[in-house]
């Protein structure tokens, strides 16, 4: 199936991926109609699309069905050129046993999710339960954010500074490093999860209505690579975040030593690797 993804509305684009779905792609697999989860995830889910994007679908299933039929078919589709990608990677029993508050990116993606028809209910039912982060652990990812950022700037990025022969592809993943980092505490803040670097900065403005006033600075670190600069912005956009955390009562007044120093508890990370 091909849609033109150049100018239909989102809306548009669930409805045709829908009809496609319920006609071809249980019309040739009525066994399982009753029991697949479908779920539309991606640049489509976060309305982030354009005219070279697919519109991925996740297909959760119970692991006793067989999907290397289901496999084959999806690889017909891609063959065929259609923009419809199917996603068997995860099935219902694998979900339900190992998702965790450490899978922010998944939870991310099903965060954003629209789904198309969920027949058993099982996976609304694990949704609900990860609704948001509980208390503690949303905690410890923002302080764990804090002081990535805290080390980034007071660590990294001076080292860099006095280091002026060092490679300037190093100095753009350090700076690229803490960009990711700002970023995701707006989004943390705003009760979004983390997503992935390839949609992080648009669905962040589209999603997050209060940027905390660090759009400004995030733009200036995009946009220029002059070390000096760099520093200097990341320390007034690490200052503007902890006033707002702190008055938030989001974070704890602490001096930049005991954000250095800082050992996350529980190991409640963010994992982007």
């Amino acid at each position: 199936m091909n849609i033109d993804l150049a100018n239909p509305s989102q809306k548009d684009i669930i409805e045709k991926t829908k009809d496609f779905l319920q006609n071809d792609f249980f019309g040739k697999f009525p066994q399982i109609q009753n029991i697949a989860a479908l779920i539309i995830v991606g640049s489509i889910a976060n309305n982030d699309y354009d005219q070279y994007s697919d519109v991925d679908v996740n297909v959760l299933l119970p692991e006793e069905v067989d999907n290397k039929p289901l496999i084959e078919y999806k690889e017909e589709l891609r063959k065929g050129g259609s923009k419809i990608e199917l996603r068997f990677a995860r099935n219902y029993e694998i979900l339900e046993k190992y998702l965790n508050w450490n899978d922010d990116f998944i939870l991310g993606e099903y965060q954003n999710s629209i789904v198309l028809q969920d027949p058993t209910k099982r996976f609304t039912e694990l949704i609900k339960r990860f609704d948001w982060y509980p208390s503690d652990v949303y905690q410890n990812k923002l302080d764990w954010l804090f002081h990535e950022i805290t080390y980034t700037i007071y660590h990294e990025l001076e080292s860099l500074l006095k280091r002026a022969g060092t490679n300037q592809f190093y100095a753009l993943v350090i700076k690229n490093k803490l960009i990711r980092y700002f970023l995701t505490t707006v989004r943390l803040a705003n009760k979004k999860y983390p997503v992935h670097d390839k949609r992080l900065y648009t669905t962040t403005v589209k999603q997050c209505p209060n940027n905390l006033g660090l759009l400004k600075y995030i733009d200036v670190l995009v946009t220029t690579d002059e070390r000096q600069r760099v520093i200097e912005t990341a320390e007034e956009a690490r200052l503007v975040l902890e006033n707002y955390l702190v008055s938030s009562n989001l974070l704890s007044k602490q001096d930049i030593e005991y954000w250095l120093k800082y050992q996350t508890k529980n190991k409640s990370k963010i994992l982007f690797e």
